[in-house]
């Protein structure tokens, strides 16, 4: 290894560079692990990283924060090129405690709540979680045992995640298959799956609820004007008219072995 670093005046890292090659020492180095990364950082006038990029071997990524103004973090952006030891990756913090003011009540899919201290008793994925807007009204059935959607959480997971995808990107196509997507990527509810990815694309019954709830949320939502806190429009995601009973429930025969 042949770190060499920069910093700036006031000694925040700049960057990080490795120029070691590890095929010049093969003997002591027979796996021939290691090899050549750059990696570059940004600071804004607090001192605090709002960008982050680097590249190691065929794979590359790049970062962003934003803050609030006590310093709590807003939005973390990760986009990764080609790796298999990490992934894109859009977080927004959400701070909706006003006991606990710069304590995240979520984080992307992760919800959390704190004690009188602070400290956490909570962390949820909202992937099970028992909520709007499948709550309550529409029922399914596997291998003939029926179950509420707020049990199985696949159709409550894919109607909000398609609306925020579609909120963001204005684009049906892209919010749905990006749902389909951190759906087979987090089926399993942890975020661990950041680092080491196990994603499912093999399980007909998770995956085809959603890619139902999928279907039937693109006729749902829709792009329209809508009026902003200041008195002008801005393009947002309304509802329209179409009933849940759309959605037409069947069942899903498990494979066989």
């Amino acid at each position: 290894m042949q770190n060499k670093y920069k910093y700036d005046l006031v000694d925040n890292i700049l960057g990080i560079t490795n120029n070691a090659d590890p095929q010049e020492i093969g003997n002591k180095n027979k796996a021939k692990l290691g090899g050549t990364f750059k990696h570059s950082y940004a600071y804004d006038d607090l001192n605090r990283l709002v960008y982050a990029s680097g590249k190691a071997k065929q794979a590359s990524y790049s970062m962003q924060m934003t803050f609030g103004r006590m310093s709590e973090p807003l939005t973390k952006v990760q986009k990764v090129d080609s790796t298999k030891t990490a992934q894109s990756y859009d977080f927004t913090y959400k701070y909706e405690d006003s006991n606990h003011p710069t304590a995240p009540t979520q984080i992307g899919h992760e919800h959390y709540t704190y004690d009188a201290n602070g400290n956490p008793t909570l962390v949820e994925n909202d992937w099970k979680a028992k909520g709007k807007p499948g709550d309550g009204y529409l029922m399914v059935e596997v291998d003939g045992v029926p179950y509420w959607t707020d049990a199985i959480g696949q159709i409550p997971y894919a109607l909000n995640e398609y609306r925020n995808e579609f909120r963001k990107s204005k684009n049906s196509e892209f919010a749905a298959g990006r749902t389909l997507e951190l759906g087979q990527q987090f089926g399993n509810g942890s975020l661990w799956n950041l680092l080491f990815p196990s994603p499912d694309t093999s399980n007909s019954y998770d995956n085809a609820m959603i890619k139902r709830a999928i279907d039937w949320a693109k006729n749902r939502y829709s792009l329209s004007p809508v009026r902003t806190s200041n008195g002008g429009y801005e393009i947002g995601v309304v509802r329209k008219d179409y009933s849940p009973a759309n959605m037409r429930v069947y069942t899903i025969k498990k494979n066989k072995q």
